[in-house]
């Protein structure tokens, strides 16, 4: 990991607030498809451009710290990708204040606890998927009593089930609109006829310790470990939140942000399905780039393919907090921060990560691909003559630059197939399919030719990629679908659009 130090020198938001680009139709000049442009890139730390881009955001941070920017705070970065043990990046910056205080520690750093107040959320919401089964009760009076048997899991951990947003009067100075914390302290509740243990004991034995996650507590801990600005009370470290510690009550640490970040990302502790399905929008909100999942804060932005983030941000006293991952690089960053206006600096600080970072991962991941996938793969069989030859450019997946079956450009065949004359109107671009197994990797070809002006409306310039994807079959194969066989780095050996029942050695 690039560890890097900093210069020397509220109430519960539930969410971040990003900027997250514009929204014409001008912002996507292609229309791929949703989804990772490239396989996730991998060993981050050892990567040219990432390390370049690691010591653009410490410069960017150091100087918000040093001008006043970020003031009186003290924070923890991290980036970090499932693909590597240790995280990529950190950033650690003590307030002047914490150095000379007389609780906590004096210097922040990966161990540092804070608080991460409704983070606490995302881990009961991924605790409760560790289990198997449900349980609901329900009531004839509809009015006074919540129909349990028509509300799922789900639908608690997104706001949906329909609860009040609090379930005591102490919480009343901490709402928003239509959030709900409700339903968290009643996912515990459904844990336990599986179990039979209580949520604390759950939470220690199938989080804490399987992650080996050291600085983590959903009780009050040692304040030694902690970062603690003025004092205990006036901080709001000390408060306890009773049965409603599923909601806000947890304290950790950026190094165990991030280890819990990649065993979400890598699915460790639930069957990838799950975490699939988990890490979907469940409802919108008015804005386009802002959706709402269980219970995910889910940002749009634009690289400038569209990346979504999922992410988790808290706020409780002077802790604000975030946790974002984007499965497309399976990589991920987490910012803790204690000090006064924490939540608009924790914003600014996740905003800047954000910008600096996607580009970055997305930049590697095309280099990997190209080096492992680039290049001409070719056959000569008789008079016929089969070639594909693999390229990159500055937009989303590897290129068909060219493409020969059988002595016939397939290319141009397209062309007719979409009534296009102009060859550079077309493109065909692999996308992966998430599709892997061992010496095998499959892609998905995007193929369109519609070209959208920057002033079309929501319905003519629609993408409709993800309709066409199958659109083609041959022998009830589809067109679209390429293999690649590697070799024991996971590089290319042969390519193979399967549709055409033909493998290109790599030439």
């Amino acid at each position: 990991m690039v560890d890097y130090k900093g210069y020397d020198g509220q109430d519960d938001k539930d969410c971040l607030q990003f900027k997250v680009g514009p929204t014409n139709n001008d912002a996507f000049p292609r229309l791929t498809g949703l989804g990772p442009a490239f396989p996730a890139p991998t060993a981050l730390s050892e990567q040219p451009i990432f390390l370049s881009k690691a010591e653009e955001l410490t410069s960017r941070l150091n100087e918000a710290v040093e001008n006043g920017t970020i003031p009186s705070v003290s924070f923890a970065v991290q980036v970090f990708s499932s693909e590597e043990d240790d995280s990529a990046f950190g950033f650690y910056h003590t307030d002047d204040p914490i150095k000379v205080g007389s609780v906590g520690v004096q210097e922040v750093d990966e161990n540092t606890m804070f608080r991460i107040g409704s983070i606490s959320k995302l881990w009961t919401m991924f605790l409760f998927m560790t289990f198997e089964g449900t349980r609901s009760a329900q009531r004839k009076d509809s009015i006074n009593y919540l129909k349990w048997s028509d509300v799922t899991i789900g639908e608690l951990a997104s706001h949906q089930a329909g609860l009040a947003r609090d379930y005591a009067f102490g919480d009343f100075g901490f709402q928003s609109d239509l959030i709900q914390s409700m339903g968290f302290p009643s996912l515990p509740k459904n844990e336990q006829p599986t179990c039979g243990i209580k949520h604390t004991c759950n939470r220690k034995d199938r989080l804490i310790k399987p992650l080996n996650l050291t600085r983590s507590s959903l009780r009050v801990p040692d304040p030694s470990l902690a970062v603690i600005p003025h004092n205990e009370s006036f901080s709001w470290f000390d408060f306890e939140f009773g049965d409603g510690a599923p909601v806000g009550n947890i304290f950790s640490s950026a190094k165990d942000m991030a280890t819990f970040g990649r065993a979400v990302l890598s699915s460790t502790l639930v069957e990838h399905a799950v975490t699939r399905r988990w890490m979907k929008p469940v409802a919108h909100t008015s804005s386009l780039h802002h959706s709402v999942g269980a219970p995910w804060e889910i940002y749009s932005f634009l690289t400038p393919r569209r990346v979504d983030l999922y992410t988790k941000a808290g706020d409780l006293g002077l802790y604000s907090s975030s946790i974002a991952l984007s499965p497309d690089h399976n990589a991920g960053f987490t910012v803790l921060l204690a000090g006064a206006n924490s939540h608009a600096m924790t914003s600014a600080i996740g905003e800047m990560v954000a910008d600096i970072m996607l580009p970055a991962l997305d930049e590697v991941a095309r280099n990997q691909a190209l080096e492992r996938f680039g290049g001409t793969y070719a056959l000569t069989s008789g008079s016929s003559n089969f070639s594909i030859t693999i390229t990159a450019d500055d937009e989303a997946g590897l290129v068909v630059s060219e493409w020969t079956n059988n002595s016939v450009d397939m290319i141009k065949s397209l062309m007719g197939l979409q009534g296009v004359t102009d060859r550079s109107a077309i493109s065909i671009r692999l996308q992966p399919s998430g599709l892997e197994t061992p010496g095998r990797i499959s892609f998905l070809a995007v193929i369109y030719s519609l070209d959208v002006s920057e002033k079309a409306g929501p319905i003519v310039g629609s993408c409709f990629s993800w309709m066409l994807l199958e659109s083609m079959v041959y022998g009830n194969v589809g067109l679209p679908e390429f293999e690649f066989a590697l070799d024991h780095y996971g590089h290319a050996t042969s390519l193979s659009p399967r549709a055409l029942r033909v493998t290109l050695p790599r030439v």
